[in-house]
Formats: structure tokens, C-alpha cells, sequence
């Protein structure tokens, strides 16, 4: 198949194939499947409408206490400055943390099906990975030293949940 230059390519594929979603077509988002416990929600596909560009956006921890806001923003800097693909959020209105990934979608072949399951398979793993360590300074961890006890934090997760499963259906 060819690639998606557009969002209605996008939706044509995903009905075509069957695949499970949810779309609203005036604000150009599709809810896809991340099977990505326990993150909340699934992973959103936001397409610019005006520029050549679609967002994939995993929710990761929602209603951050707002005595914690600060230490996450700081945990969110230091690992967006550590991350070899950088693309940590914190949206102040719902104080949900994210990750986002910002693809282009070039002419003449736009993006391919496979590209796009690759690309939203690491979206929903980057922000996996990532949960155990913001999720512990949201529990009162200082969001300063994230660095030096993220890496334990995934890896202490992983062993409680045994093999990891996630990515789109």
C-alpha cells in the first residue's frame, strides 16, 4: 500500500483493514489501541491540518498533584535532555504527563503503514518505559535526581510485570 499523505488516507486505511479506532474527523484525530497497562487511555494520532505533520501522543500519568507539578517539570526536562528522541510533556490545564512524537509527512510518498505501526509501537513503549520513574516522582521522589533512579524504576516494574506486551493491535 502507499503511503498516507493526508488524514482521510489515514482513516481509509484503518476502515479498510478493520483496525479498531476511533476517529473525529473536524479535529483530525484518531484513538488507536495501545494495550499499554498502566497507562491510561490510548494513543492519539493528531493530523496539522495545515501543516505536513501528525502527532502520536501517549498519555502517561494523569491529575498530577499540584504540590508535585514542579518536581515533574524539572524530572521532564532532565530526561528530554537525556533521551536520544526527546518528546516529554506535561499539559498544565489537565496536568497530565505525555509523550509525543512529531513525524513529517513528506511528498510524494507520505508515510507507510509500516512506518506508522513502527513509529506509534514507540511511542507507546517510550512512554512504558518512562512511566515507572515519573510515576515515582509524582509519588514524592525528587524530580532533580530522575537520572540517577530511572533506570531502576523500569527495571523493578519489569520484574513485577513479568513479559511486556503493548503496541497497536
Amino acid at each position: 500500500m502507499e503511503g498516507f499523505l493526508d488524514f482521510g488516507a489515514l482513516v481509509s486505511f484503518l476502515e479498510s483493514n478493520k483496525f479498531p479506532h476511533a476517529v473525529n474527523r473536524e479535529a483530525q484525530l484518531v484513538e488507536l489501541p495501545s494495550n499499554a497497562a498502566p497507562l491510561p487511555g490510548n494513543l492519539i494520532v493528531k493530523w496539522e491540518k495545515k501543516l505536513p505533520f501528525f502527532s502520536m501522543i501517549q498519555f502517561m500519568i494523569e491529575n498530577v498533584p499540584e504540590d508535585r507539578v514542579r518536581d515533574v517539570e524539572t524530572a521532564i526536562t532532565r530526561l528530554n535532555c537525556a533521551l536520544e528522541i526527546p518528546g516529554l510533556g506535561f499539559d498544565h490545564t489537565t496536568r497530565r504527563v505525555f509523550f509525543r512524537l512529531v513525524i513529517p509527512v513528506l511528498a510524494p510518498n507520505g508515510i507507510s503503514p509500516a512506518a506508522f505501526n513502527q513509529l506509534g509501537q514507540g511511542c507507546v513503549k517510550q512512554a512504558k518505559d518512562l512511566y515507572p520513574g515519573l510515576n515515582a516522582v509524582v509519588g514524592g521522589r525528587p524530580g532533580d535526581q530522575i537520572l540517577s533512579f530511572a533506570g531502576e524504576a523500569t527495571a523493578a516494574a519489569r520484574a513485577e510485570d513479568g513479559p511486556r506486551g503493548g503496541g497497536l493491535a
